[in-house]
């Protein structure tokens, strides 16, 4: 194994046998000096690597006035450090850290010397250096190699104009960390690669950082030199692509106050509140951060802001030292860095260089101090020893692996078909497609772009936490891994579980922008109680008359009407008023798929209760237009079958739509939002409600629905206005006919105002509960309060001439005809107790074969009108046998008297609840005593059709 000053020694010894072919120094071992190694093919190839490094910045001399440079610190002697390490494992094919490199002195003539040289982060300094080495003519006074590869250099703006000499040239550039987008284009930079991604790479994952907290709007502040304008137009033209918004402003990349406060009133007057800084550490960051503290979107816990920052920042970070409260303290506290970076412990590439670094020999870093410019940092053992190597020690060491690796292929695969060695050119296109597992992970160049690949490196994200103060009252901050991204399917992920601290010191990302208060146009609790309270009233009447239906199932009253219709459009408006109920909800009191439930819970409350309202009514109407379309004699039947088909029939077809459209296409609770947003593009109103479908899926539903429901509704007002005419007991059905228009003009003006007001929840809502209710009322209002009223007054005089009685028109002489032939005389206690039975079975014609029945469904209907003229008005509603019982002694001889005297009693009797006739009996005995010599003890009886 050949020492670290091998190559150089021999070099210096051996000038003469030199020969200068492409960009290597080759001579025959065969006529070196006799120390030589003794390699096979007998020569060796010597590769001068020109590093141009960043040791220090120029400064101006406040004495002078001159410009002299400030070194930056020891970290650059790592990286030197590093090149040179790299290079002794290479040339001795040591795998210490790269497996490819394994006894690569054994089978490759080539091998490296280096040499260091300080740009001054000056782009003429650098460019005066780089053009005195390329013009270098070695002699054996002056062996000054020429370059082979040139390292380097470390600022973008330095790598840009020095990429474009090198090309001139002929010479391949690899720079560890000159990340400049503008340096991906191969035209003006045709020899450059770099180790580290480009900045359109970390602009990528930043990006995808600001997604994963959910911003959209970013500020970014930049110097505006060749690095920071490429990485400012790269991330802003990645971001906008990813759909976020992002405001740019620049400053020098030597910035006077004034520079800096424009930039950051700028920021401010954004109003956003994360910000990506593009600056560099040491002649950037204390400026800005102080002025965005003073101008409130840094440091400040109540209106928390977040910083992150590119790389040339987390560096400066961690040797930083504020006083404890200061603006600096404050605003650098939980801000982040992002940068590709060289590894992290646990990957393999980095613990072999860590161990690698850490056993350096004393040997070792002599040589390394002696490659070093002079009056600049020596290092030592302890140095090794006490710091971890920064990510662009672990790139410069790819980078040298990358240049060997690359150089023995080629010359490989020339020496099969007898070829020279190569040149530039020849050697940059072998960079680009070598391959390996370097220190810094996977080594994997993009052809396109000749950068390395973003998927083949780390990035991460460093979270800059301040430190307990000192005893002198200063806070210092570690910059911790936090954030790490390996791979795009894996995205960001926490290191070691480290949750990342934000500037108001919690876990928790701040507000992407200021706040907004939305009106999001909820019902609102008023409104929602109204309508709740209209639900309850069309319910509760509902069901009100539902009970007085069933307790008065045998009153004539509600026999006329037929209980079972009248029960079905009772529970038909509770059903229909029950609809508000779920009208009323919103994503304020539930869950959108709550709400989404209600939406289709709605229409299935409102048609099924339709359909048991019209199913009824029309059955009704129908049945009354049957009647009075016979103008002979004949027998008429309404059957259960005849009733129950339409209601059936529509309350099928409606289910049926329902299923379909639940099933299929059912509405979802949305919220939408109305025109009108803020500066950010927010909006600043929106409305929650039932979205029917998309692409038009919900119209055939909602089409067939109303195309049923509609045709019904409109038919039966048909049918009602074909029957305004007849005059049925109770007037039923000019109620009927009042109902079906009343819901037929609440639809038509519901309707089209429901679609005026459709994005505005409140309006809509009251005209949809109002339509519902108004309905529901008007139904049993119309159909069941003349039932309630009339079963309070007296009952009508039955034997009126003219009168109505179970919906028949009769005389009183049809009436006394029929009652003188019904009576049977049992004669007359000796007890003087007078008892009358007569049976009086009122017909609605003269026939004993010819008879209406009203009780219900269940019952025929005959209607007969004969040449007499007498009209027949069945309402089928009830009929009653009359039963008068009455014991006479002397019958024949008082039978039209106490017929006459029984007319009046019943003209003037009241009936109760069960349909029976309360008749005084004080008031009886008087009236049918007189005909006895004893007082008479009666009893008259109404008695239902089963009765005997």
């Amino acid at each position: 194994m050949s020492n670290h000053s091998y190559y150089d020694d021999l070099r210096a010894a051996n000038f003469a046998l030199l020969e200068r072919q492409g960009t290597l120094d080759v001579f025959s071992l065969r006529d070196a000096d006799d120390n030589a190694e003794p390699l096979p093919p007998n020569e060796l190839a010597l590769c001068h690597l020109t590093a141009m490094w960043r040791y220090s910045t120029l400064v101006t001399d406040p004495g002078t006035g001159f410009l002299i440079p400030r070194s930056l610190g020891p970290e650059f002697f790592g990286d030197s450090s590093s090149v040179l390490m790299a290079m002794h494992h290479f040339n001795n094919g040591i795998p210490a850290v790269v497996d490819d490199v394994d006894g690569i002195n054994e089978r490759c003539p080539i091998r490296f010397t280096a040499e260091f040289f300080d740009t001054f982060s000056s782009l003429p300094r650098t460019i005066e250096t780089m053009t005195r080495l390329v013009n270098r003519s070695p002699t054996a006074d002056n062996p000054e190699p020429q370059p082979c590869a040139v390292l380097g250099a470390f600022r973008s703006a330095v790598s840009t104009p020095l990429s474009i000499l090198t090309g001139v040239y002929g010479l391949p550039q690899l720079s560890p960390v000159s990340s400049s987008p503008g340096l991906d284009d191969t035209n003006l930079h045709p020899l450059f690669s770099r180790l580290v991604p480009s900045d359109a790479g970390t602009s990528l994952l930043t990006a995808k950082f600001f997604s994963s907290l959910n911003v959209q709007h970013v500020g970014v502040i930049n110097v505006n030199d060749a690095y920071g304008s490429a990485y400012q137009d790269a991330f802003k033209r990645i971001a906008e692509s990813l759909g976020l918004i992002v405001a740019t402003f620049s400053i020098p990349f030597k910035p006077s106050q004034e520079d800096i406060q424009q930039a950051v009133a700028g920021l401010k007057n954004t109003g956003y509140r994360y910000f990506f800084g593009i600056i560099f550490g040491p002649e950037h960051y204390d400026l800005v951060m102080t002025e965005a503290y003073e101008q409130g979107i840094a440091g400040n816990p109540d209106e928390p802001t977040f910083w992150i920052f590119g790389g040339g920042v987390q560096r400066y970070v961690e040797q930083a030292r504020y006083k404890a409260g200061s603006p600096l303290a404050l605003a650098t506290r939980g801000q982040g860095m992002i940068q590709a970076d060289g590894g992290i412990e646990g990957m393999l590439g980095f613990d072999r260089y860590l161990k690698a670094w850490k056993n350096l020999t004393q040997d070792d870093i002599d040589y390394f101090n002696s490659k070093q410019p002079l009056g600049y940092y020596r290092g030592d053992a302890d140095y090794f020893k006490r710091n971890e190597p920064e990510r662009e020690s672990l790139f410069a060491y790819d980078a040298v692996m990358t240049l060997g690796l690359a150089a023995c292929n080629l010359l490989e695969r020339k020496r099969e078909t007898n070829g020279e060695y190569f040149s530039g050119e020849e050697h940059f296109d072998e960079i680009v497609r070598t391959k390996f597992v370097g220190a810094s992970g996977s080594v994997d160049i993009d052809p396109e772009t000749t950068s390395r690949d973003p998927e083949s490196a780390l990035y991460v994200i460093f979270n800059s936490v301040p430190s307990e103060p000192d005893e002198d009252g200063f806070v210092s901050f570690s910059t911790p891994s936090t954030l790490i991204h390996l791979s795009s399917e894996e995205g960001w992920q926490n290191y070691k579980e480290r949750p990342f601290v934000f500037n108001h010191n919690t876990t928790e990302p701040p507000p992407a922008l200021p706040l907004l208060t939305v009106n999001q146009n909820y019902i609102g609790t008023g409104l929602r109680v109204f309508g709740l309270i209209l639900s309850w009233v069309a319910v509760a009447a509902s069901i009100v008359a539902i009970i007085w239906t069933m307790k008065n199932l045998k009153s004539r009253v509600v026999r006329a009407s037929q209980p079972i219709f009248l029960i079905l459009i009772c529970v038909g408006c509770l059903l229909m008023g029950a609809s508000i109920v779920p009208l009323s909800i919103d994503d304020e009191i539930a869950s959108t798929r709550g709400c989404s439930i209600s939406c289709m819970l709605v229409p299935w409350l409102y048609t099924v209760g339709f359909a048991l309202v019209f199913a009824a009514l029309y059955s009704k109407t129908k049945r009354i237009t049957l009647l009075l379309q016979q103008r002979r004699v004949k027998r008429i039947k309404v059957s259960a079958r005849d009733v129950m088909l339409p209601l059936i029939s529509l309350l099928a077809a409606n289910i049926l739509v329902l299923i379909l459209w639940t099933a299929l296409s059912p509405m979802q609770f949305q919220r939408r939002y109305k025109v009108g947003r803020d500066r950010f593009g927010r909006y600043l109103e929106s409305y929650g409600g039932c979205l029917v479908g998309s692409d038009g899926d919900f119209v055939p539903y909602v089409a067939t629905l109303a195309a049923i429901n509609a045709g019904v509704l409109l038919f039966a007002n048909i049918q009602a206005y074909r029957a305004r005419e007849i005059h049925t007991e109770f007037s039923e059905s000019r109620y009927i006919g009042i109902a079906m228009i009343s819901m037929l003009q609440s639809w038509v003006v519901g309707i089209p105002v429901m679609f005026i007001v459709s994005d505005n929840p409140h309006a809509l809502f009251l005209v949809l509960a109002c339509v519902v209710f108004v309905g529901c009322i008007a139904i049993l209002g119309l159909i069941m309060l003349p039932k309630f009223l009339q079963r309070k007054k007296k009952r009508e005089k039955l034997w009126r001439r003219g009168s109505f009685i179970s919906g028949l028109e009769m005389t009183t002489d049809d009436i006394e005809k029929h009652a003188r032939n019904s009576i049977s005389v049992s004669g007359i206690e000796d007890t003087a107790t007078v008892r009358m039975s007569a049976r009086l079975r009122v017909l609605g014609n003269m026939e004993s074969d010819q008879n209406v029945v009203g009780n219900g469904v269940d019952s025929d209907s005959t209607a007969e009108s004969e040449a007499s003229g007498v009209k027949v008005y069945a309402n089928a509603a009830m009929q009653k046998n009359i039963v008068l019982e009455a014991n006479l002694a002397d019958a024949k001889r008082k039978e039209e008297d106490i017929l006459n005297e029984m007319k009046s009693l019943l003209r003037d009797a009241d009936e109760d609840e069960n349909g029976v006739l309360q008749i005084d009996r004080h008031d009886l005995e008087q009236r049918i005593g007189k005909y006895s010599e004893e007082p008479a003890r009666s009893r008259l009886i109404f008695e239902d059709e089963n009765s005997e």
